[in-house]
């Protein structure tokens, strides 16, 4: 055999001991390497406050056109027939028609216009979404999620057998917005009343530069103050954030540059402290909010007078005048907002237990054009609650373990109580009056019990009380409602 030994030589090299010099400048180094290190810290959390942002936009669009008269052919649905030539068109099976094609249908003789066999319009469909999602990260455990989205969609009908072929169209719409974000409605109502002469004052300008002369006689009226064009703007411009009477457009169809992202914000950064970690295995804030303006629906006028730029009139049966308006006959629009919550955690402590607090508002502003009232619906609710859950429940109650040596006996009890205030009031318009319609507090306690027997059988006990008090005597009546029981949920699946 063979022994083999390894050497290793150390060098070593004298040193002279440090003076108090030295020891300072050392000291003053290692601060300014950590002064540099955060403030690079900081700098890189800045440029990362934004972790990740998503736009989309999409366009849609359809037509059904009627008593179309050629027939369609094998390739690419083509028809090679003369004299009507190629039809329905390369423009019509690859989809880059619009409404401009029926023209084109119609000249070359492809649609049947005897009116007393086509009475269908052609109909025209467009929707158009755009939406926005974002992520920022500000401070650890802080996340912020942002979203906005608008939606608008287009019918046109137009009825191309007859003269001049008449259009009719509608449609909905509705976006994303911030509106009161909890402030006082009856100070926002004294807005949209005295936002009305500012927005007459407005139209009027825009209509003093248009031509209105019917061929039977009839005059001019003044912009009407309850109109649908001055209660529109003048409710978006009471009703939510950065509504200006003066500058704002008088559109009802916001366009992107007045998109308003809702929120959602979650804080888990308390478990940072020790002592949290000490008491809680989880606990996370959190907040949202919410918010939409919508037209629920829009229809145009049948008798609408194109003056330009937008601007145009309709006839006043009653009147017989021709009054300011927009192409758009539209009866209602809303604005609901909602706090869900405003303020609200859940946690878990470290036995297992759960806790969990929430307060929410949410407020409906629903503005009714044709009977000129505001209807406003509000509620509040704070929720509280907790739970806990015991493992292997079947040793606390000494009983034969059931549904598998390996499987888990749990009972699972929870426990809410919220209280809720709801109310609705009417707003008159003309009168300048508000008056409550209907409201009620309630208490609601829920309980509930969930014992696992196996992995097949589930059976709850569960207890519901509800109590609710009318704010407005005249519409309810106090009254207590209770339910109790036991179920059992049986599952049959493999």
């Amino acid at each position: 055999g063979a022994v083999t030994r390894n050497s290793r030589t150390t060098n070593r090299r004298a040193t002279q001991p440090k003076t108090a010099v030295d020891s300072a400048k050392g000291k003053n180094k290692a601060e300014n390497d950590g002064l540099w290190y955060k403030t690079a810290q900081v700098l890189a959390r800045g440029l990362m406050l934004v972790r990740n942002v998503s736009f989309s936009y999409t366009r849609t669009q359809g037509m059904m056109l009627p008593n179309f008269q050629p027939e369609i052919g094998d390739f690419f649905g083509q028809s090679h027939a003369t004299p009507l030539g190629r039809a329905p068109g390369w423009e019509f099976a690859f989809g880059l028609t619009d409404e401009h094609y029926l023209d084109k249908a119609a000249a070359n003789g492809w649609l049947i216009t005897n009116e007393e066999y086509s009475i269908t319009p052609a109909i025209f469909n467009q929707a158009e979404t755009f939406r926005m999602t974002a992520l920022v990260e500000p401070i650890a455990g802080l996340r912020i999620n942002l979203n906005a989205d608008r939606q608008k969609t287009d019918r046109s009908d137009i009825y191309y057998m007859y003269d001049g072929s008449p259009k009719r169209f509608s449609g909905n719409f509705s976006m994303t917005t911030v509106g009161l974000l909890g402030g006082d409605a009856d100070k926002a109502f004294g807005k949209f009343l005295s936002n009305r002469e500012i927005i007459v004052t407005r139209l009027e300008e825009q209509y003093k530069y248009t031509s209105m002369n019917p061929s039977d006689g009839s005059g001019k009226a003044p912009v009407a103050e309850n109109s649908s064009d001055v209660l529109i703007p003048s409710f978006l411009a009471a009703y939510t954030i950065g509504g200006d009477a003066d500058r704002m457009s008088l559109d009802f169809f916001p366009s992107l540059m007045r998109l308003l992202p809702n929120w959602t914000i979650s804080y888990d950064g308390l478990m940072r402290a020790p002592f949290m970690q000490a008491a809680f295995k989880s606990f996370a804030l959190n907040h949202t909010y919410k918010s939409s303006y919508a037209v629920g629906a829009f229809n145009s006028f049948a008798n609408w007078v194109d003056a330009g730029n937008g601007l145009g009139f309709v006839k006043n049966v009653t009147t017989d005048l021709y009054m300011p308006s927009s192409p758009y006959d539209v009866t209602a629009v809303s604005l609901t907002e909602a706090f869900d919550p405003l303020i609200g955690f859940n946690s878990t402590l470290q036995n297992n237990m759960t806790l969990k607090l929430a307060y929410k508002t949410s407020r409906n502003v629903n503005l009714n054009v044709s009977s000129y009232q505001i209807v406003e619906m509000s509620s509040t609710d704070i929720t509280a609650g907790l739970g806990f859950r015991i493992d292997d429940f079947n040793k606390v109650l000494h009983l034969t373990k059931t549904g598998g040596e390996k499987f888990n006996n749990d009972l699972r009890v929870s426990a809410d109580i919220s209280f809720r205030k709801m109310q609705s009031l009417i707003r008159k318009i003309q009168d300048a009056v508000t008056q409550p319609v209907s409201g009620d507090q309630q208490t609601v306690i829920k309980c509930t019990a969930d014992y696992t027997m196996s992995r097949m059988i589930i059976m709850q006990a569960y207890f519901d009380k509800q109590i609710s008090t009318p704010l407005v005597s005249s519409t309810a009546y106090p009254m207590t409602k209770t339910s109790f029981g036991i179920n059992v949920k049986i599952s049959l699946g493999r």
